[in-house]
């Protein structure tokens, strides 16, 4: 929680809300107090400095520059691949998305249980990743590794099955690999989970994409019937 507001004083309720929900016990404030106590000598044995942890009349307040959480460090380099992106520098945007992406080892905030502030903060942190992952993807596109970048999409399709963006990425790097019916099955399998699981069409976008794929494998079966 310290870590998610670092640099902001996190008062002593909202630590308690995040531990225990709306049941914490009678000595909630103690037990915070003694596990911030833990977590300083745990951080001057690592040899940090004394103050990473402040104290304040209404809570705590974890003091770190940009470079100590991975987190910042992430989105310093997302930033830095949106400026790159914007310049037209698209190979350096990519190297720039595959650094940050590469600070990932996991699900944000794997093995905690906690209540709602940390469960927010993870899904926050878990679509900032998917994003910058879909901005590579696309820039992977626009460079023409359509093969290259498959076996991926195919897995994160797999896993987000209503993230119609990374089925759209995973329909085009088929039809541009001229695997144009697994491109059109990609699309039939999140169709039937959008409507069968929640009841709703796929976006324009996404039609407009399956349409462009048909479209174009009828003009490519004409030509190959007059030649």
């Amino acid at each position: 929680m310290l870590a998610m507001e670092a640099n902001w004083v996190v008062s002593i309720d909202d630590l308690i809300d995040a531990v225990w929900g709306t049941s914490p016990p009678a000595s909630a404030r103690t037990q915070i107090r003694i596990c911030i106590s833990s977590m300083r000598r745990c951080f001057a044995a690592a040899g940090a400095s004394d103050h990473l942890i402040e104290t304040h009349p209404q809570g705590y307040r974890l003091c770190l520059d940009d470079t100590q959480l991975d987190a910042a460090v992430f989105d310093s380099e997302v930033r830095r691949a949106r400026r790159l992106t914007e310049a037209g520098l698209h190979e350096h945007a990519v190297s720039a998305l595959r650094q940050a992406l590469g600070l990932w080892t996991g699900p944000a905030l794997a093995g905690l249980t906690s209540s709602g502030p940390v469960e927010s903060g993870a899904r926050r942190l878990e679509e900032d990743r998917l994003r910058a992952l879909e901005e590579r993807v696309r820039l992977e596109l626009e460079l023409g590794r359509h093969q290259d970048v498959i076996g991926e999409l195919m897995q994160l399709a797999a896993e987000h099955p209503y993230r119609e963006q990374l089925h759209g990425q995973l329909m085009l790097a088929l039809y541009r690999s001229h695997r144009t019916a697994e491109a059109l099955a990609v699309y039939r399998r999140i169709r039937a989970t959008l409507v069968e699981e929640l009841g709703i069409e796929p976006s324009p976008e996404l039609g407009s994409l399956e349409q462009s794929i048909l479209v174009g494998m009828e003009k490519d079966h004409a030509v190959r019937k007059v030649a």
